[in-house]
């Protein structure tokens, strides 16, 4: 059975995510803008030319230019000429030496490089000079496009059409003068981005080329070439250079006016690197912990992937259109979707699965011949289940991997809930609710960039639920009991109190059975 996934573009929103000390960036949503020379830009250079329109997927952007403080930090060395500045741009950094910071922080953080020397993608790239190949899979430290680029300084859709990155003024937005001045001292734009204009221009992706005269979706640039791209202008040009403006620079040019900011690629996976932590009752849940939180235990689990947010209204709709829940407890597309059995979401996934060309994870038999597809929603009903823990298709975290990703993973700070001590920070639940779910990412993220992990809706896990699972868990990988009668949900809702919140807080209940606080994520292995 195939499936055709027809998503609508969600969310119109940006949210800052602190992904290391001090180097925070801005989540961009899928967007379509007019790049180049347009009204507000004129008059302009044949380099900007023709205006064309460019569709983009979700994408994150750093809030600032990499600072010398940032670049010391992860290289070991600050090639800066304004070296006294350390909350200043790093400067005298090469396109290359960019792509090697954005490797470097990625391994330090667990990512996945984004660059490599090989078309095999199999030898990250640190290196001075050489042919830089991207895997754009990976969600690993990268440079924006030049097209990514262009966007975030123009605000998204959230500005007009400026000269310069949030204003038509240039000495309102940018830098100008003697020396680069420290980060973040003028006025952001409409998507809270620093120095999008000045202080020092930036490099992107791209090398050098004519723009065409037809729409593109996620341009790269073109193929050919040697010269790299260069955007916004710089302190020393005090007459202001407008946000479509292009320079060309080559690869290898270390220049006092030149530096970068990082970017990453967003969308409904996010890496979460494998780790060991402590599960269960430790002492920040205290003293609200249950009997079935005991004992704390050491648990490892590998890499995978997890949604960055429950799944939506919108996308239940695309794949399921045969049983719409009844949303009486917040509607629209943006909602979590609820009213779900374990059942439900398992069908989702497959179909998911399929709809992308992926194994599916769940089956009716043993052999895995069959593909599970039935909405069960008789909270009675029982019907037998396998997982294919080979398949690269979509499933359900098991209960370790959720409450790992909820608590950071293994870089997360030892908080009481999602990311926070604070539950309204994080978490919709009964206190602030209005008695309803409400849309997804609103609230902040995890340091994973994980949403809702802590209240919103409750999600099911992969795991039969056991009270006792914990005094015999294994250590590597526990995928729960075997085959009992209730299956574990997770994190809290938006009828919660505190204490069910709590990151730790296991609940459970049957598999067919469909609530207004029962929904998921989705998940996969790496």
């Amino acid at each position: 059975m195939n499936y055709k996934l027809s998503f609508v573009l969600l969310l119109c929103f940006s949210f800052t995510v602190a992904w290391s000390q001090n180097l925070s960036v801005t989540l961009i949503d899928s967007g379509i803008y007019q790049r180049g020379c347009t009204s507000g830009q004129q008059p302009c250079t044949s380099a900007d030319l023709p205006a064309h329109s460019v569709t983009l997927g979700a994408f994150a952007i750093g809030t600032h230019e990499v600072t010398q403080a940032e670049y010391l930090a992860v290289i070991g060395n600050n090639p800066s000429l304004n070296i006294s500045c350390s909350d200043c741009p790093v400067e005298r950094v090469s396109w290359y030496a960019a792509i090697v910071f954005c490797n470097t922080l990625s391994q330090q953080q667990g990512l996945p490089p984004v660059y490599y020397s090989d078309p095999e993608l199999s030898e990250p790239f640190f290196s001075t000079a050489g042919t830089v190949y991207w895997d754009t899979e990976s969600d690993g430290y990268r440079l924006p496009t030049e097209a990514e680029w262009e966007y975030a300084a123009r605000g998204g859709s959230m500005d007009s059409d400026f000269r310069y990155a949030g204003s038509d003024t240039w000495t309102e937005v940018a830098v100008a003068g003697a020396a680069t001045q420290p980060s973040a001292t003028k006025a952001p734009n409409g998507l809270g981005l620093y120095d999008m204009s000045g202080n020092v221009a930036e490099w992107v992706w791209d090398v050098y080329g004519d723009y065409p005269n037809f729409p593109l979706c996620d341009p790269r640039g073109v193929a050919a070439g040697t010269g790299r791209i260069v955007r916004g202008g710089h302190f020393q040009q005090s007459a202001g250079v407008s946000l479509s403006s292009r320079a060309l620079a080559e690869p290898g040019d270390q220049s006092s006016t030149i530096g970068f900011r990082v970017a990453r690629t967003t969308g409904r996976m996010v890496t979460v690197p494998g780790g060991t932590f402590t599960m269960g009752c430790t002492d920040e849940q205290e003293p609200d912990c249950q009997n079935d939180e005991y004992p704390p235990h050491t648990v490892s689990v590998d890499d995978f992937l997890l949604s960055r947010y429950e799944v939506t209204q919108s996308e239940w709709a695309a794949l399921i259109p045969e049983y719409t829940p009844l949303y009486n407890r917040g509607a629209g597309p943006d909602y979590p979707t609820y009213r779900v059995s374990w059942y439900d979401a398992a069908t989702f996934c497959n179909r998911l699965s399929l709809s992308e060309g992926r194994t599916p994870a769940y089956y009716f038999d043993a052999a895995f011949t069959e593909v599970f597809d039935s909405l069960v929603g008789d909270q009675l009903a029982y019907v037998d289940i396998y997982w294919d823990t080979e398949a690269d298709g979509y499933r359900f975290p098991t209960e370790a991997e959720w409450e790992y990703a909820a608590r950071g993973g293994a870089a997360g700070q030892i908080t009481v809930y999602a990311g926070s001590n604070d539950l309204d920070a994080v978490a919709w639940h009964s206190g602030n609710s209005n008695v309803n779910s409400q849309p997804v990412g609103n609230l902040a993220p995890n340091e994973l960039g994980l949403y809702d992990m802590t209240g919103n809706i409750y999600e099911w896990c992969w795991d039969w639920y056991d009270s006792d699972y914990y005094e015999v868990s294994p250590v590597d990988n526990p995928l729960g009991p075997a085959d009992l009668t209730l299956r574990t949900i997770r994190g809290g809702s938006w009828n919660t109190t505190a204490d069910g919140s709590r990151v730790a807080n296991r609940l459970n209940f049957l598999p067919g059975a469909r609530r207004t606080t029962f929904a998921f994520r989705v998940a996969r292995s790496k």
